[in-house]
């Protein structure tokens, strides 16, 4: 499948004219030794805030792993607003069971709803949503996101599609850029942003029910407190964020290695009236990696603004 890439080659163009200029010193200090990327915008604006992107990951699509998760939770609130209410029940699973028949919590979330699974990121909530929702459903959300075209994927069977709902797989390939204007369109109303300048010009507006783009916020507002970027919150000097971490199966330069992951970070703060979204992209690492690494971003470019 081939992806739509109009945010992700904005920040192409934003490498090309930026590429003498040295890091921004926060983005630069947080990252250490780890190979990885950090785009920093202003959602209500989509201007560019600040840029790490030494190794031009941030235009290049990979797997998203569970930062899709938001996007399957819209299509089946779309299809049916009862599936708020959909219970799940994530019982315990060994260690020895594949992932894609357990979850990334082997102790298990017990019995969620729809906001407190994507909260928590539950692999088990989500593969039993995923099988109740429309693939064509689910690639129409995408789509309007900017995240992928059409082409191709009628020809998807349903397994495949499922694991891409759920966030598992190399099928499903997305660039970091395009995630962050994605998750920031979620923030500013349903302005989706066109990076190419840095300057932030209005791509589309997504229609998105209120009460659906409440839920998904209020989720996402949750999971540094209870859920996958807890760990995070004694990092923070922040009064409030809103995140999602993933970590993605590992597919580089066309290279899969089984042994390693991408790990995924997208966040914004405050979380109440944002004025900074940040994504993080490590080649190597898990979610909580990127999380701690965007926390860290966040509070020094937020920080400094109040300066």
């Amino acid at each position: 499948m081939r992806n739509r890439l109009l945010p992700a080659l904005a920040v192409a163009a934003c490498l090309a004219a930026q590429s003498s200029a040295p890091a921004s010193p926060p983005l630069s200090e947080a990252f250490g030794a780890e190979t990885g990327a950090a785009l920093v915008i202003n959602p209500q604006t989509g201007t560019t805030c600040a840029l790490f992107d030494p190794h031009g990951l941030l235009s290049q699509p990979f797997p998203p792993g569970s930062l899709v998760k938001v996007f399957t939770a819209i299509a089946a609130l779309e299809a049916n607003p009862s599936a708020a209410s959909f219970l799940v029940t994530c019982v315990p699973s060994s260690p020895t069971v594949p992932a894609f028949d357990a979850c990334w919590y082997r102790p298990g979330h017990s019995t969620l709803n729809l906001k407190q699974a994507l909260t928590v990121s539950c692999d088990r909530y989500f593969r039993a949503l995923a099988q109740r929702v429309d693939p064509e459903s689910f690639f129409s959300v995408l789509q309007r996101f900017s995240l992928v075209d059409d082409a191709g994927t009628r020809r998807w069977s349903r397994q495949e599609t499922t694991q891409a709902m759920v966030g598992f797989g190399s099928r499903l390939r997305i660039p970091p850029a395009s995630l962050l204007a994605a998750y920031a369109c979620l923030f500013s109303g349903g302005c989706l942003y066109d990076l190419t300048s840095g300057e932030g010009t209005l791509a589309r507006r997504v229609d998105l029910r209120p009460e659906i783009a409440r839920l998904i916020c209020e989720a996402l507002a949750d999971s540094p407190v209870t859920g996958t970027a807890a760990e995070t919150r004694k990092e923070a000097y922040l009064p409030s964020l809103a995140g999602k971490t993933g970590t993605a199966s590992y597919l580089y330069r066309g290279q899969t290695d089984y042994r390693k992951t991408h790990g995924w970070f997208v966040g914004v703060a405050p979380a109440q009236d944002p004025q900074a979204a940040v994504c993080v992209f490590l080649l190597e690492g898990k979610g909580i990696d990127a999380a701690r690494i965007g926390v860290k971003i966040l509070s020094s470019i937020l920080e400094g603004d109040r300066r």
